[in-house]
């Protein structure tokens, strides 16, 4: 289909029951007709290239109408407003001069175009032709009030559509300018109808304002208010007439989506994401400071386009391509969370979490991919605990009824508890440092020989030791300073004092 004027007609549209088929147009940005169908040519009772290069807005009744550009701009906005991707039902006249009844719905196209679909309604009574007649099916259909200011006659009236969008009903608001005045927003007060603007322009001039007025409930709604202004050869205001649409949703929407912008901004610029949007369908990819940041690039060092993200891929990682990489993230899943190794600048592989949105196509090929890279947290490190102070454990140690020898990893004694030094019959000072053979060693009462070495055979058990009442403590004369062989680790051993003899040794405790 060609944006230039056609004179194809576009058939693809089914019978009325009554046999009628609905006229289908094709419109330029302006409202201009570029293509009609045959059952538009034979709704109006015209033929060939009658309807092409006409204004849409032209085929509808409407009491008002000038040859001024400003006033057909302006009822083109007000029909655009009233049946855009809405069926609003209006009247045409025909060139043989008959009205119709028609349902109006108009659709936007891929480019600055519009198709519009004109419906006949088969049943029904005439609707009324006047101005009045078509601006209550507006109000009706498609929520709009309309208004008009006459200043040379002092006359005002506002719709009950218009009164409506406020939440007032009836006689509620009274026709006058001052209820403009006193409902529009301090802020906004540049909009009041009776304003000029900088421009001055003899004739009709068409005005798209938006501006907040009070609800009846307190609250701000959103107007965005259409129409022409009059205006004089002597530069008065004369006249203003026009349409008010409630637009609170949209601006709540847009208003939402800029703070979200700037939540996004701050997070993709100063915070810690690296934020990235590959639009597929469109060829269009964007980075955000953050991710050149975090991958150790300058500020838009790389260009915005797909290769950019590629380079931070390992290339072993994606034999199939980045797209085949992206789809191949948590399959089955639209949104994932993972960690990934990516590439920074100097080469170096940087451990990120890779956060993405996927959008498929109807072939389950990548339509978008919008997400962000970040650093993984960081897992707090452990406090260290104070130990406790030497002379503490110490004191715990001299309080036990049972002798405690700890030896190093050599077998030297480090330390006796004051029960051992009682039972060996030495000092701490004096054995510190001294192969615990020298000290520790055992006898058999009967015979007089040495025992098996203490240490070795805890070290060597693999339960508590039983009770050794065979063995006895060598008396202090037996003990002779001699090599002996280390017990391998540092150790505790406990004997409880009975006649200084051993009544039993108790499993060793590793203490490194």
């Amino acid at each position: 289909m060609n944006d230039s004027p056609s004179t194809d007609p576009v058939e693809s549209v089914a019978p009325r029951p009554n046999g009628e088929l609905a006229a289908v147009f094709i419109l330029d940005a302006n409202g201009l007709i570029t293509t009609a169908s045959a059952a538009a040519h034979t709704l109006w009772e015209t033929a060939g290239e009658g309807l092409l290069g006409t204004p849409f807005a032209n085929l509808f009744v409407f009491e008002v109408v000038s040859d001024e550009p400003g006033w057909l701009a302006a009822q083109w906005e007000v029909l655009l407003g009233a049946t855009l991707d809405q069926a609003t039902e209006l009247q045409i006249h025909t060139r043989g001069g008959s009205t119709r009844n028609v349902r109006v719905r108009i659709e936007p196209l891929a480019t600055p175009s519009y198709l519009a679909t004109v419906q006949p309604v088969a049943t029904g009574p005439a609707t009324d032709a006047t101005s009045e007649g078509i601006f209550s099916l507006l109000s009706q259909h498609a929520g709009a009030g309309f208004f008009e200011l006459d200043f040379t006659t002092g006359r005002v009236n506002y719709s009950p559509g218009w009164k409506k969008i406020l939440g007032y009903y009836g006689d509620e608001l009274p026709d006058t300018l001052d209820t403009w005045r006193e409902l529009i927003h301090p802020d906004d007060s540049a909009a009041a109808p009776d304003r000029l603007g900088r421009k001055l322009t003899v004739g009709v001039r068409a005005i798209n304002l938006e501006f907040r007025m009070r609800h009846r409930l307190g609250h701000w709604v959103w107007i965005q208010c259409i129409g022409v202004q009059v205006i004089a050869a002597n530069g008065t205001l004369e006249r203003v007439a026009g349409m008010h649409l409630d637009i609170t949703e949209r601006k709540e929407l847009e208003e939402a989506s800029v703070a979200a912008d700037e939540r996004l901004e701050q997070l993709g610029t100063v915070g810690p994401l690296g934020l990235f949007d590959l639009d597929f369908a469109h060829q269009r990819f964007w980075f955000s400071p953050g991710w050149f940041k975090l991958l150790g690039y300058r500020d838009a060092e790389l260009p915005e386009e797909l290769s950019t993200f590629a380079a931070a891929v390992p290339p072993e990682d994606m034999p199939g391509g980045i797209e085949t990489w992206l789809q191949l993230r948590a399959p089955g899943l639209s949104a994932f969370v993972e960690p990934e190794q990516l590439v920074g600048r100097d080469g170096r592989r940087i451990t990120v979490l890779l956060g993405a949105q996927r959008t498929l196509t109807k072939r389950r090929e990548l339509a978008r991919v919008t997400g962000f890279i970040c650093l993984p947290p960081r897992l707090p490190v452990p406090e260290e605990t104070e130990s406790l102070p030497t002379s503490l454990i110490r004191d715990a140690l001299d309080a036990l009824s049972e002798g405690l020898l700890i030896t190093d990893a050599t077998g030297k004694i480090l330390h006796l508890n004051t029960t051992a030094a009682r039972l060996l019959t030495v000092t701490t000072d004096l054995a510190r440092g001294q192969p615990v053979a020298d000290y520790f060693r055992l006898l058999n009462r009967e015979s007089g020989r040495p025992g098996d070495d203490p240490c070795e055979r805890a070290l060597t058990a693999d339960q508590p030791l039983p009770l050794i009442a065979e063995h006895s403590l060598a008396p202090p004369c037996t003990r002779t300073p001699r090599r002996s062989r280390s017990c391998g680790r540092r150790v505790p051993l406990s004997t409880p004092p009975a006649n200084r003899s051993v009544s039993r040794l108790f499993s060793a405790i590793p203490t490194r």
